[in-house]
C-alpha cells in the first residue's frame, strides 16, 4: 500500500497521509496531555509535597457559600443514575468522539482547533491541580452528599486510582464547555 497514488503521470499524496502530516503536533499533543492526566494522581503521591500546596478548599467556599446543596433538594436514583452516566459516559465520549469525527472527516482546521482547546485546557489547569487543590463537594461541604460516589462505589475506587479528588478548580468540564462556545462565538462574529 503506497502513499501516493498516480494522477495524470503526477504523484499525488492520499488524504490519509496529508492529514496526518498536517496534523501530527496536533495529534501528538492531545495522547501526551491525556497520558499527563491519568499518571497527574502518582506524579502528586511521588513528588508533591503537602507543604508545597496550598488548600483552596476554604476559599472557594467562601465564594460558593452553601448554595451547591441546593441542587440535591431533589434527588431520586434515577436521576443520580442520568446525571452520573452523562458525567462518566456522554461527557468522555463527547471528547473521544468529536476528535474522532474530526480525523475521520479530514477536517484539518477544526481538528487543530479542537487539539489545541483541550491540550490548552488542561495544560493551563495543570498547576492549579498540583498547587492548589481544591477538594470535592461532597467532601468538603456538610450538607452536600456525594452521590456518585456512594451509589457506585466500584466507580468511587476506580477513579480515586487516576484521580485525587482534590483537582476541581478550575473545572474543566466548565472550561471545555466555554472554550468551544467562545470558539463558535468567535466563528460567529467573523461571519458577520
Amino acid at each position: 500500500m503506497g502513499a501516493t497514488k498516480k494522477e495524470g503521470g503526477k504523484q499525488k499524496a492520499k488524504p490519509d497521509t496529508h492529514f496526518g502530516r498536517e496534523c501530527r503536533f496536533h495529534l501528538i499533543l492531545p495522547l501526551l496531555v491525556f497520558v499527563l492526566s491519568m499518571t497527574q494522581a502518582s506524579i502528586q503521591r511521588k513528588f508533591m509535597l503537602p507543604s508545597r500546596y496550598y488548600d483552596g478548599t476554604v476559599l472557594i467556599k467562601a465564594i460558593e457559600s452553601d448554595t451547591v446543596h441546593i441542587f440535591q433538594k431533589a434527588v431520586f436514583p434515577s436521576l443520580t443514575y442520568l446525571m452520573s452516566f452523562s458525567y462518566l459516559v456522554i461527557y468522555i465520549c463527547a471528547i473521544i468522539l468529536t476528535a474522532l469525527v474530526l480525523a475521520y472527516y479530514r477536517q484539518t482546521i477544526l481538528f487543530k482547533r479542537f487539539a489545541l482547546m483541550f491540550s490548552l485546557n488542561y495544560l493551563i489547569a495543570f498547576p492549579f491541580f498540583m498547587l492548589f487543590h481544591v477538594s470535592i463537594a461532597g467532601a468538603s461541604l456538610q450538607n452536600v452528599q456525594p452521590l456518585l460516589y456512594e451509589q457506585f462505589p466500584r466507580i468511587y475506587s476506580i477513579i480515586t486510582d487516576i484521580d485525587p479528588l482534590d483537582n476541581c478548580f478550575p473545572s474543566l468540564h466548565v472550561a471545555m464547555v466555554l472554550s468551544a462556545f467562545f470558539d463558535y462565538a468567535r466563528n460567529q462574529f467573523q461571519t458577520l
